[in-house]
């Protein structure tokens, strides 16, 4: 079975994670006969963003294309357009899944030029709210509306988000499933040395912010809860177009670290004692489901696919205003016990619904499922 995956970026972030998970499952865990023949296509991520692929390897082969970007004048757009028939055509894939917006546009209608029997792609996020302008979503919507004709399959992050996403049209339950997201097994190292690893106070409680610092993030909260609980110490890590002003708002707040990228993931979830999120919109975000797999309890905003994650007072608390943030963060702050059981909670929850082997056999049988309504699929 010859699957290429093509994906806008392999930036820091939920999306490259989500892949990694998926690729080594299909590739290792999954599939130790060898019946999946993977190919990942990807463009190539701005410098702010960093690359999630730079300190780790590929389980697949990556085919490169520069020209493929998230902001791309007309001619980009054509030239990554006839690249990528090119390759599918090299290639001869029986499945094309793409990733994100771009990459999901120009796949998809690449992949149906060069007559790829099946194409999925997969939406991460919510495209409805926040990401974009009024007129620019709706223009999304309608393109997506669009390449609904051309599209085999949809995989959904996240219930909420695949409601919405069939009621605008755009997709409908019977072409389209909810596949979470997967995190391995996390790495412990002792608190101790995390926290001196990374310059963080031995005896304050920590709240750590992990994600990029872009406006669909709202970093600025996370300094307005800083500055609202001084006592409490508040770990940002992550860079992003929004880096400059987010340092300088917090410049005089002694309780805000800014610990940049880190590679090392596990290792930051054992310097802090909260995980704090506070994005205006998400979908199953990556970040807090390895948050919960570490066995940290969660202060989030109620919005998008995040209660799907957060049970509120379960293993985490839901926040829809910024005066509910703060004061999540401060009942948390003050009752290690809640601490304690909220972490626990969370933990269980990912070992027995976010696995790897999960992810991989979900979109096993669904391309299974996929091809065998193809007559002409080559066995």
């Amino acid at each position: 079975m010859r699957v290429v995956h093509v994906v806008t970026r392999t930036n820091i972030g939920g999306v490259s994670s989500y892949l990694d998970n998926l690729l080594h499952g299909l590739s290792e865990q999954h599939d130790p006969g060898g019946r999946f023949d993977l190919t990942l296509v990807r463009g190539v991520p701005s410098i702010d963003e960093g690359d999630y692929f730079a300190q780790r390897g590929l389980s697949v082969p990556v085919v490169d294309v520069t020209s493929l970007r998230r902001r791309a004048t007309p001619f980009h757009d054509i030239v990554t357009l006839v690249r990528l028939v090119r390759i599918f055509r090299r290639l001869r894939p029986d499945i094309v899944h793409t990733h994100m917006a771009k990459a999901g546009a120009l796949g998809r209608i690449a992949a149906f030029v060069a007559r790829v029997p099946v194409r999925v792609h997969t939406f991460h996020g919510h495209l409805l709210q926040g990401y974009f302008s009024g007129t620019k979503t709706r223009i999304i919507v309608a393109v997506e509306r669009a390449l609904r004709r051309i599209t085999s399959h949809v995989v959904i992050i996240g219930e909420r988000v695949r409601g919405d996403l069939v009621d605008i049209g755009i997709t409908s339950r019977e072409t389209s499933s909810m596949i979470p997201p997967a995190v391995p097994a996390p790495n412990r190292v002792p608190s101790a040395v995390a926290r001196t690893r990374f310059g963080l106070p031995a005896d304050a409680i920590i709240v750590g912010f992990i994600g990029r610092l872009a406006p669909i993030k709202r970093p600025d909260r996370v300094v307005a809860v800083a500055r609202a609980l001084p006592d409490v110490h508040f770990a940002i890590v992550g860079e992003g177009e929004l880096s400059d002003t987010v340092r300088a708002d917090a410049s005089g707040l002694d309780n805000v670290s800014f610990l940049g990228w880190q590679d090392d993931v596990d290792a930051v979830h054992c310097a802090i004692d909260i995980a704090l999120l506070t994005s205006d919109n998400e979908g199953m975000s990556v970040s807090l489901i390895e948050a919960a797999s570490a066995g940290l309890p969660i202060v989030a905003t109620n919005v998008g696919a995040i209660p799907e994650i957060v049970h509120d007072a379960v293993n985490g608390l839901l926040a829809d205003t910024d005066e509910e943030l703060i004061a999540a963060v401060r009942r948390l702050a003050d009752d290690s016990e809640e601490r304690r059981r909220f972490g626990t909670a969370g933990a269980a929850m990912a070992a027995s619904t976010f696995t790897v082997a999960r992810l991989a056999q979900s979109h096993d049988a669904l391309y299974a499922q996929l091809l065998a309504k193809k007559s002409n699929y080559r066995r």
